[in-house]
Order: structure tokens, then C-alpha cells, then sequence
């Protein structure tokens, strides 16, 4: 009986030191892009388009500024106002001006959107679409 009780209780240990009382791991990943619009490689896009980045976490929306996101469209730069959604964990980008009708433009998501536990995209993304002739 006692060799039984023995292992009862080794088990039991076992399973309370793998499972109960451990600490979930830290967050240490920048936020990840779920979705781009408009898409890469889009056609037909509007003169005065969306311009948006879906995060797949909550970002932390003090580090959105509108020097984080522009187009360039066929070596032309096109500014806005950049906002922040950290519900729906979205950046917008509010064009000042119409795009020009046919023009290739590219979007420039510069570094530095942290999430909600700080940590920072260390890259610039980019990504391309466009215009409606």
C-alpha cells in the first residue's frame, strides 16, 4: 500500500508542478499586420481611397502620428491625417488631396506602431495598388 501511495502522490505532483500555478509567457512580439487596404496589388482603387492597416493585436495608439503613413504615388508624396481605432486595432490614413486618375502609388507604413505591452515594429512595410484611370 504504501509503494501505491507512493506513486499516487508522484503523480499527483507532477501534474500540480506542470500545470497549476505557471505563468503564462510575456508578450514579446511587435504587432502583426492582419489585413491592408486598400489589398496589395489592388486596381481600379478610387481617386480618394481608404487607406488603412488592420494589427492582429490592440496597438497602442499614442504611437500613431501622422508622419507614420503616406503614399507615394508615381514619385509624387501624399500626405493626411493618421487616426487610430485601438478597438478595432486599425490606423487610417486621411488623404489632404485627391490621387491623381491612373497613377501607381504605394503606401510607406514607417516603424514604430508599438502594442498594448510596447512592443515596437522595427520595420517599414509597403505596399502597392492602383488608381482608376
Amino acid at each position: 500500500m504504501g509503494r501505491g501511495l507512493a506513486c499516487l502522490t508522484a503523480l499527483l505532483l507532477a501534474v500540480f508542478v506542470s500545470g497549476c500555478g505557471s505563468e503564462p509567457e510575456p508578450d514579446t512580439l511587435a504587432p502583426g499586420i492582419a489585413q491592408l487596404v486598400p489589398a496589395d496589388g489592388a486596381t481600379g482603387v478610387a481617386s480618394e481611397p481608404e487607406v488603412q492597416v488592420w494589427f492582429d493585436e490592440t496597438i497602442d495608439c499614442a504611437t500613431s502620428h501622422d508622419d507614420l503613413m503616406f503614399l507615394n504615388c508615381d514619385g509624387t508624396n501624399y500626405y493626411g491625417s493618421v487616426s487610430c481605432d485601438q478597438a478595432q486595432a486599425m490606423i487610417n490614413l486621411g488623404l489632404r488631396n485627391p490621387l491623381p486618375a491612373g497613377a501607381h502609388c504605394q503606401v510607406i507604413l514607417e516603424p514604430g506602431v508599438r502594442d498594448a505591452v510596447g512592443n515596437r515594429m522595427s520595420q517599414q512595410t509597403r505596399w502597392f495598388f492602383d488608381v482608376t484611370p
